[in-house]
């Protein structure tokens, strides 16, 4: 059964660049999902840009792969034009691009602009959006979109989606574990 919209799914496979995001003051199933999806898309030849507004707590510096997340705009808009349009988007666990941040309009004209998130009252944004309120978190997602990939799941991409599950899951004792 296929649980990712197919055109997410051919975006991916198509493009070879890629910008991750996430919300302001990242959680741990923001980070988890933006630094284990990096890893899923590297591992398949992408390359690919993590994106934050501010460097990773100390709370989360033990993810793997949160060295590579940056917060320098001028090398984001470097990556954009080394890919030469051949680039997109992806915003994970943000529920209103009011919470992209400061650079929310540079972010906003990144195009196509895909959204991976499972809150309830996402406000609609970008231009193909995969919102699935019944999830546990957007690291549960990022696995389901690896699998339907046949990407391989690395451990440092597996350690980054167990930490967004278990962190949006109260440790897995709230209801929608």
């Amino acid at each position: 059964m296929k649980v990712v919209p197919e055109e997410i799914n051919g975006i991916i496979r198509q493009v070879d660049n890629f910008v991750l995001m996430t919300h302001l003051h990242p959680d741990g199933d923001a980070l988890g999902s933006l630094f284990a999806l990096a890893d899923i898309l590297e591992g398949m030849g992408k390359k690919v840009f993590r994106y934050l507004e501010d460097p990773v707590s100390r709370l989360y510096d033990f993810l793997p792969g949160c060295h590579f997340g940056q917060t320098d705009l001028a090398a984001l808009q470097a990556f954009v034009a080394a890919a030469q349009g051949n680039v997109a988007a992806i915003s994970l666990d943000c529920g209103d691009c009011d919470r992209l941040g400061r650079e929310k309009r540079e972010l906003l004209n990144l195009h196509p602009f895909l959204v991976i998130d499972h809150h309830h009252g996402h406000r609609e944004f970008g231009d193909y959006r995969w919102l699935d309120s019944q999830r546990s978190s957007t690291g549960e997602m990022v696995y389901e979109l690896a699998m339907e990939l046949n990407a391989k799941l690395s451990y440092p991409a597996a350690f980054n989606v167990y930490v967004a599950i278990s962190t949006d899951t109260g440790s897995f004792r709230y209801e929608n574990t």
